[in-house]
Parts: C-alpha cells; structure tokens; sequence
C-alpha cells in the first residue's frame, strides 16, 4: 500500500524513453494519463503517481533525457507532519486530551444513592465501597449486574436495589422493605406489559425485576418488566420502569376494485400552436387536468431568433371510473398498501425487512399484501 505518493506532470519529446528507463528500475508508475502539453515545444505530456521513495529515481532519468518535471499533488503522512512541523505541539496536545477523555469516560466518576428513608446514605455508600464501587473505578459491565444482588444481600432492610449508569455517573436506587409513611410507593405491582407479538431484542429494567431474556418471543399481554420485587420475608412493590425493544410483524393488506376513481377523458379537447424561444415555451391551458399529444413540430426558417412553433392536442381528463390493466391495478393496491402501512405505524419504529406481493381476486380486484418486520418498543403505553 502506498502511504506516501507525488504526482508528476512530465513534459518533453523522450516521454517513452522516461517511461521504458522507469520500469528497469523497478519504478512504479501509476494513474499514467497522456495530458496537453503547457507550451507546444514541449511535443508530448504525461502525468503519473509515484511512490516517495521513487522520487529521487526518477528525477535523475528525468534530467537524463532532458524532460520538464512539476510536482502537481503531494500526499501521505511524512507530507502532513512536514505541512505541521510548526504546529506538533498543537497537535500532540489534542491527541493527548482525545485520549484523557477516552480513558476517563471509561471510569465512574460520580456515585448518587436514592430511596433512602430508615437506611442511612452513608450505609449504602459504604457497602458500594466495600464491593469495589466509589468514584474512579472502571466501569465494569460484571461488577454491575452482581452489585443489586450483592447489595439485596448485604442488609436485609433493603427489597430491592437497582443501578443504572449514564454517562461517567451511576445512579444506584433501593426500595427499603418497610416503606415510610406517606409515600407513593403502589400496594400492588405496577408491571409493564407487551403491546404485541414479537420477538425480544434489548431490555433494560431501571425499576423493576425483568422477567424475559433478550431473543426470547413474547405474546401481547405478557408481563416484560415486573413491579413485584417481593423476597421471602419482604412484600414490596414498585412501578416497573425501562425500556423493552423488541422484533414485529405486522401485515397490511389493500382490496383494489376492478374499476377505480382515475383521470379519464371527458371527450372535449382543444389543438393549439405552442410557441419556445431559448427553452422558454408559450402555450395555454385550455383545461385543469389534460392529456397533451404532439401533432406537429416546425422550426421558423430564415429568422434570427431560434423560434420553434409546436401544434399540441390537449384532451381534457375528469375524475371517473376506468377499469385499468392489471400491472396497473397491482401498482394501486401497492399503493393503498404502503399508505395504509406508513399510517399504521409508530413513527419511532424501525423497518427491519418488507415484502410486498399480490394477488387477483375472483371478481377482478387485486390484493396487495406488505408483510413488514419492524424494531419498536414493546412496551404497552
């Protein structure tokens, strides 16, 4: 690969023998092209890429033959740092400060504890430390996922513990088992359940206890996320909170009559000369919504002026019933299909797969059917 390259324009009257000297020294030419020359003494013009390290070379078999040489394009690393000497410290500095704030998105740097009422936060803060969890640490996909269990463990006055990281901060929120007085916390379980058929694809569970696993199929009515973070001892309840992506199908179908509501000719037309000077043409409408044919085209002779008159037949078209062809009547039901899909679907989702087919009904209609696979929220709103 070549990651240091100069473009040459060659000009003289011994281009080939340059060119025949060139690969007997092992001297790559690329993206040759035969140029204008800049001044027609020079006969002949050529220009062609070659690597740096050629470049020496290749002067010297030009001044060999006496060619004119111009370096038209530099490129490659070893060109922009010598481009940036001045500004290397420049340089280094954001490379380095690219590279800071790479490392430090990677750490947690802040710690917030919600849902205290008997427990202290200093309690909960100091069991994060115990497990390895306070400002600074990497943030560690394993060490999350064990820490609400570890914690749940830990004292038995907490229920239910859940964390959850944005950014470099990490939320960590505990249900105490005996709820304060006055509080909203539900009697009951506030679950959230699946809108749908489908088929799992992410799940994130910010309150709650989740209660299927990504790739599993869920039926419309099922339980996603449960509120119910009830242990052995402890009834506790919370609404369930997050987010639930998940794979559906949804299928759309159109019946398009035999006849339809199309434009068709009334009868009435109108012939008319139309007149286009430099691209600009001059007719009349005669009507709202026509059909234009071409009869006849002539350009004025003798004339200064490129004037060329055209005589046009414009058929009037009204709304009424035709019975189309049946490439035709298929591309409306598609139509009609695809209007009633975009309608019917959330504007959030995401269109994974679409098949669209038809088929001819025994009166003469024609059924269009779009089978769509799109990743939306399961999430029963």
């Amino acid at each position: 690969m070549r990651t240091n390259t100069v473009k040459l324009r060659i000009e003289g009257r011994n281009i080939e023998r340059f060119i025949n000297d060139s690969v007997k020294q092992g001297i790559s030419l690329h993206n040759t092209c035969r140029v204008a020359p800049s001044n027609i003494m020079y006969i002949n013009a050529i220009t062609a890429t070659i690597a740096l390290k050629d470049f020496y070379p290749a002067v010297s078999i030009i001044k060999k033959h006496r060619l004119r040489m111009h370096i038209e394009k530099k490129k490659g690393f070893r060109f922009f740092l010598a481009k940036n000497k001045s500004r290397y410290v420049l340089i280094w500095g954001w490379l380095i400060i690219l590279l800071a704030l790479f490392l430090l998105s990677q750490r947690v740097w802040f710690v917030e504890v919600k849902g205290c009422y008997e427990i202290e936060q200093a309690e909960v803060y100091a069991l994060l430390e115990e497990y390895g969890v306070f400002p600074g640490i990497v943030a560690k996909t394993e060490l999350l996922k064990e820490l609400p269990g570890k914690l749940r463990s830990a004292d038995e006055r907490i229920a239910w513990a859940g964390v959850r990281l944005i950014g470099v901060k990490l939320y960590v929120s505990i249900v105490e088992a005996e709820l304060p007085p006055n509080t909203n916390f539900p009697t009951e379980p506030r679950n959230l359940y699946a809108k749908s058929d489908g088929v799992v694809v992410d799940i994130i569970a910010t309150k709650g206890i989740p209660m299927v696993k990504k790739g599993a199929a869920v039926k419309k009515g099922d339980i996603l996320i449960s509120g119910d973070i009830s242990t052995e001892t402890v009834e506790a309840y919370v609404r369930a909170e997050g987010k639930v992506i998940g794979r559906v199908l949804y299928t759309f179908a159109y019946d398009a009559p035999p006849a339809i509501q199309k434009l068709v000719r009334s009868g009435e037309s109108k012939t008319y000369t139309s007149a286009t000077l430099f691209g600009i043409t001059v007719k009349p409408k005669p009507y709202g919504e026509a059909e234009i044919e071409s009869n006849e085209k002539r350009r004025l002779v003798n004339c200064f002026f490129p004037i060329i008159f055209e005589t046009e037949t414009a058929y009037e078209l009204v709304m009424g019933e035709a019975t189309p062809e049946a490439e035709e009547l298929k591309q409306y039901a598609l139509i009609h299909a695809e209007e009633l899909m975009l309608a019917s679907l959330s504007k959030e989702c995401r269109i994974v797969s679409k098949k669209s087919e038809t088929v001819l009904l025994e009166n003469g209609g024609v059924r269009a059917i779009i089978s769509v696979v799109v990743e939306e929220s399961l999430i029963n709103d």
